[in-house]
């Protein structure tokens, strides 16, 4: 019993050392801030704060989806002031030394990764900008979009997020002509003092960030026309949805909740999968044994192995079962 007890302890602090030696790089926290052009294009600036601590060269945004609509101005900075050269085509094969201090743009048919050099290890802050054309559009009804702001199943997905959407310059939103709601995650929506404010309850967890805005007509002036309704866009997106019958509830969106999996981590299961043949063998062969053997083994496992302290407690979790409450196991 002493020995595979030690096969698990080892097998366990082995596996913590693998998995910190390849951890990944890990966000803290994401601040997305979305300004509304009235136009429909809309300013984004995403202030990343991270823990660098491996071999990974670059770190991206995955930008899809965009219905007609483009990406343009794209820029990085860190905490150090730094303003990264934007080399426009982004070649992911190049080194970690060679992407330093860069970012750039890689184009895809159903979107783009806006990708910059991760640098220097330890705690990082990137501030990224960014503009996505015609984002918001005119339907004959209403004006409005659904757009992910955070895409889903990113590595490192961030340990808590905030998504605030404001119209440009010092105008506010006002709660009379505006309908919000949000999919994807585990949080809230709401109106707050003249803004949208999104927020994650904890860790994303490869979750995405959707969010839906309708606005009346007149409040904006989108550049793009589309000749059908935004219920349409708001039905689609309810499918599936926590919103009731695709109700909103007032000005207060539930969030639309995915399914979670409850998981042993790797690093405690492992261990007791690899000695569980064993483990068996051995509970074959104890059930095989007389009680007076089995008594005796049970003594000189508590002795030997048990700390004072928490011999009292196993006297009713072990010896109870086996018939030794006995005061000369102390």
């Amino acid at each position: 019993m002493r020995s595979i007890v030690k096969k698990l302890l080892l097998s366990s602090a082995l596996l913590v050392f693998a998995v910190q030696t390849f951890a990944f790089p890990s966000i803290t926290s994401l601040e997305i801030d979305v300004e509304l052009q009235d136009n429909g294009d809309v300013n984004i600036k995403e202030t990343r704060r991270m823990n660098i601590d491996d071999e990974c060269t670059e770190l991206y945004i995955v930008i899809g989806n965009l219905n007609g609509s483009i990406v343009r101005d794209f820029s990085v900075s860190d905490e150090t002031g730094t303003h990264y050269d934007n080399i426009g085509k982004w070649d992911p094969s190049r080194s970690r030394e060679a992407k330093n201090g860069q970012c750039g743009i890689v184009t895809k048919t159903d979107g783009y990764e806006l990708c910059w050099g991760m640098g220097q290890n330890g705690e990082r802050v990137y501030t990224v900008r960014y503009v996505v054309t015609n984002l918001m559009k005119s339907y004959t009804d209403f004006d409005g979009f659904n757009f992910m702001f955070v895409a889903k199943d990113i590595k490192p997905s961030p340990q808590q997020a905030q998504i605030r959407l404001h119209k440009y310059g010092d105008a506010e939103i006002e709660e009379d002509y505006v309908r919000m709601w949000a999919f994807g995650f585990n949080g809230d929506v709401n109106y707050v003092d003249g803004e949208v404010l999104v927020e994650s309850s904890g860790s994303l967890d490869g979750r995405p960030m959707i969010v839906m805005l309708e606005f009346d007509k007149g409040v904006f002036h989108p550049s793009t026309k589309v000749d059908e309704r935004f219920e349409k866009v708001k039905n689609k997106a309810f499918e599936g949805s926590d919103y009731t019958n695709g109700e909103a509830s007032g000005l207060m969106g539930m969030v639309k909740k995915e399914p979670q999996i409850l998981f042993v981590p790797l690093v405690f299961l492992l261990p007791f999968l690899l000695f569980l043949p064993s483990l068996l063998r051995r509970r074959k062969n104890w059930i095989k044994k007389p009680n007076k053997e089995k008594k005796r083994i049970a003594r000189h496992w508590i002795r030997s192995m048990v700390p004072v302290p928490c011999k009292p407690l196993l006297t009713e979790a072990i010896g109870r079962p086996t018939g030794v409450i006995r005061k000369w196991w102390w």
